[in-house]
């Protein structure tokens, strides 16, 4: 998905621990970074906001947003716990 500008384009990928991260790469030149090193997968879809700061998604049994600008990740809930999954479509 990417920013409402188009300048940046955000992906899932592994990091070289096998944990799902979300990576920022340029359009303009296709350059690609690892955004996010989180302890735990994102483990829905996502979406980022009109004003292209924050990326929503689920990790961890938490909704959780992650800064565009930073890559700092915020859990918004505590854990739903085992008993509730979030849909990996969810977000």
């Amino acid at each position: 998905r990417s920013t409402p500008d188009g300048a940046f384009v955000f992906v899932l990928k592994k990091d070289r621990h096998g944990v799902t991260q979300f990576w920022r790469v340029k359009t303009s030149d296709g350059q690609s970074q690892q955004w996010t090193h989180n302890p735990s997968d994102v483990s829905t879809s996502f979406t980022i906001s009109a004003d292209g700061r924050w990326i929503a998604h689920g990790m961890d049994g938490s909704v959780c947003v992650t800064s565009c600008e930073d890559g700092r990740t915020i859990r918004v809930t505590e854990s739903f716990g085992d008993d509730i999954e979030i849909l990996p479509e969810a977000m």
